[in-house]
């Protein structure tokens, strides 16, 4: 025999998934998950996703699911196939609620244990075990056992004996022994309702009853089925959701249940309910509600409304799922189990970046949106997305109040919007590419230019904004630019000789002078002058210049297809920073700069962050939450308050700077997934005991042993981690 430490380096093959993007992945039987009827989701202190479904139970590691099922010729096997609820004590014993009773789970060696519930009244039955909890009553660690049809268990963690007493009082509290939740809030109350409807909340330090409150429109609701509790831990109020009324409010103030404030009609079966961490857009004090035939949507605790939610990174129509379970792992991610769906995971971003997909979008259903353009109306509270074949995109802060302009709802005669701007008077001014320029405002909709064959083009490509003047600067592809009177909407000049007619990029510093990126290089506008000065970018030839952005030290940085320019502005000098340097692409798309020294630099193959002082690079790609890797030149904007947007083939990238790695992140395990002997799989198998050749399952074993003839094997690893 051959015995090899794990540790040892012999010949293992290390077989890996590829890196997926941050986009929210579906997992169905297909899959290897035991069934799509999901009961309960539950992630154990090593990191492990637990899933309870109707064929038994699955455990997934991030690649691939491992299943148990009943087995009559295994006297350890688990004891039904419907799996209701798993739990991990804090001594790191495992307990499983099934249709045919509780049981302890070793997951050294995959071995199950029935819990003897004593339960002499009815010894045909089986305990139908619905939910699992771990509380401390009198000083001692106890496990709360609900079940249906035989009331609520309390056993001894350490041993799994009854505790008569405490069982006893419990039970005499309630009004039916057909549990279908039970809850335990922050005061160490334990709130109990039965498949009959109505609650009963029972103070676990004496293990009474507690008076249950209903304000006086809640007669009929109070004898409604309750499927789901949640804490509000900024206010203290209990959120219950029930089968016919959406979300009840237990008010901390009152002491009563009550309808909340700001009702919603038309909300039916609420299931599960958990805070909302993933889509801060909607604010700190929300709530994410799975429903019954109706998917997730949003519950704002300030408004007590319940409202649409958009997951910018679910690519699947969600609306008329079956949500039965939500559930939040230590990554942030949040898990779906919806009922003859399977298990959707939304993945959190790691590094804060949040990938907008305009996808999603009415207007344009099951396609990915390239945006070209980006910008805000601070005063609106706006946004304002330019996308080549879409049209333009409108969303506020909480991306709640969302318009799209089109060819087909406005006066845009092309969907290619290839740069807006916006002008002292509010007025959105759109370059389109073979439609001309546009203005909207929201009293006369979009209209074309007046002075629009002044342009001597519909090829519009570039826009920029002077403030100080009120004037319009308007490049375009074949006949150079032009300076506009913004007020009066008339052309006052256009530069279109040959060396200018192929505008690629237009930018006012701050000393009021315009930059022109073209084709053939670089070029200066005074306007204090009228003159217009030509700048070498690379000696001795000519480059295209995609982006050009003045640093807050002066400097000029040149985007081009030959890497990252920074122009002195003194000494006219130039350093050029390549993929050599570090750089992600040696395309460059757009340039910004943050308030903590650094510049973001959007590429054709990936976002790079440059420290202006160390010359460093630090690089994300797809797999890190952006919304691709590829990005759009005039894609880039930096609002006023420090939030920066990058626009691409696939929606829009946005984050706030100051907090992109920067956070504490959990560093994920590696375990040992799978051994394949021969391309046969092995498993730990009790019934084995000298003659395995692992010492425990794959995923808790120390020891391999090997056949004298296994001279080819492999070991599969994983990564507890579920975002990417």
């Amino acid at each position: 025999m051959k015995h090899f430490a794990l540790i040892t380096a012999i010949i293992i093959t290390l077989i890996t998934s590829s890196a997926n993007a941050q986009t929210a992945r579906l997992y169905s039987s297909s899959d290897g998950l035991a069934n799509s009827h999901i009961y309960d989701i539950f992630q154990d202190s090593k990191g492990f996703i637990w899933i309870s479904t109707e064929n038994g139970l699955s455990r997934f590691d991030g690649i691939k699911f491992f299943n148990t099922s009943f087995d009559r010729t295994r006297s350890n096997s688990i004891a039904s196939n419907t799996v209701r609820t798993v739990l991990e004590d804090s001594t790191g014993r495992f307990w499983v609620g099934t249709a045919s009773g509780l049981q302890t789970f070793d997951t050294d060696y995959n071995t199950f244990q029935t819990v003897n519930l004593e339960d002499w009244s009815v010894p045909d039955s089986d305990q139908h075990i619905t939910t699992l909890m771990e509380v401390v009553l009198s000083g001692v660690r106890k496990i709360i056992a609900s079940s249906s049809g035989h009331g609520i268990y309390i056993l001894n963690a350490e041993d799994c004996t009854i505790d008569h007493d405490s069982q006893n009082a419990i039970n005499k509290c309630l009004p039916s022994k057909f549990i279908s939740a039970i809850f335990k809030d922050s005061n160490e109350r334990l709130w109990v309702t039965t498949e009959s409807g109505g609650i009963n909340i029972i103070d676990l330090s004496e293990l009474r009853n507690e008076p249950v409150i209903w304000s006086r429109n809640l007669t009929q609701e109070s004898k409604d089925i309750i499927n789901t509790f949640a804490e509000d831990s900024t206010n203290g109020n209990i959120l219950i959701g029930t089968t016919s009324h959406g979300i009840l409010v237990w008010d901390k103030t009152t002491g009563q249940i009550r309808k909340p404030k700001g009702r919603s009609e038309g909300i039916s079966s609420v299931m599960s309910i958990i805070p909302n961490n993933i889509v801060p857009r909607y604010g700190e004090h929300s709530f994410l509600v799975g429903l019954e035939n109706q998917g997730i949507r949003l519950y704002d605790a300030d408004t007590e409304k319940m409202s649409d939610i958009r997951f910018s990174n679910v690519p699947f129509n969600t609306s008329g799922w079956k949500v039965h379970k939500l559930m939040e792992d230590n990554q942030g991610n949040v898990w779906v189990g919806a009922l003859q769906n399977g298990v959707m995971i939304i993945p959190k971003s790691m590094f804060g970046f949040r990938h907008v997909n305009l996808e999603s979008n009415a207007y344009t259903p099951g396609r990915s949106i390239s945006v070209t353009s980006v910008i805000s109306d601070e005063q609106r509270d706006y946004l304002w997305i330019g996308t080549d074949g879409s049209g333009i995109y409108r969303t506020d802060r909480n991306n709640r109040d969302n318009m799209n302009l089109s060819t087909e709802n406005s006066g845009l005669s092309n969907n290619s919007i290839m740069s807006l701007a916006l002008d002292k008077r509010g007025t959105l001014w759109i370059a389109t590419y073979l439609g001309g320029l546009f203005t909207y405002t929201p009293e006369k909709g979009v209209r074309q230019f007046k002075d629009q064959k002044s342009i001597g083009t519909d090829k519009i490509y570039n826009l920029a904004y002077s403030t100080e003047d009120d004037v319009l600067y308007v490049g375009t592809h074949g006949n150079g630019f032009s300076k506009v009177d913004a007020m009066e909407e008339k052309v006052m000049h256009t530069w279109d000789d040959d060396s200018n007619k192929w505008i690629s990029y237009l930018s006012i510093d701050s000393s009021g002078l315009l930059w022109v990126g073209t084709y053939n290089g670089m070029k200066a506008y005074d306007s204090s002058t009228d003159k217009l000065t030509e700048y070498e970018v690379v000696k001795d030839k000519s480059v295209r210049v995609g982006s050009i952005f003045e640093s807050m030290d002066g400097n000029i940085w040149i985007g081009t297809g030959e890497g990252l320019i920074c122009m002195d502005r003194t000494t006219k000098e130039k350093t050029l920073y390549t993929e050599e340097d570090g750089l992600a692409c040696n395309s460059v798309s757009g340039i910004l700069e943050d308030n903590d020294g650094y510049l973001w630099i959007s590429t054709l193959n990936g976002l790079s962050r440059f420290h202006l002082e160390t010359e460093e690079f630090k690089n994300f790609f797809q797999y890190d939450g952006l919304q691709e890797n590829e990005f759009n030149a005039k894609a880039a904007y930096k609002a006023p308050n420090g939030r920066m947007y990058f626009g691409g083939i696939n929606g829009l990238t946005a984050f706030n700077p100051h907090y992109v790695d920067n956070r504490e992140k959990n560093i994920p395990s590696l375990y040992l997934s799978g051994l394949n002997i021969m391309n046969e799989e092995v498993r730990y198998d009790q019934t084995m005991g000298e003659g395995n050749i692992l010492d425990k399952h794959i995923s808790e074993a120390t020891k391999i042993t090997l056949p004298n003839d296994a001279d080819i094997f492999s070991v599969e690893f994983s990564v507890l981690e579920y975002t990417n």
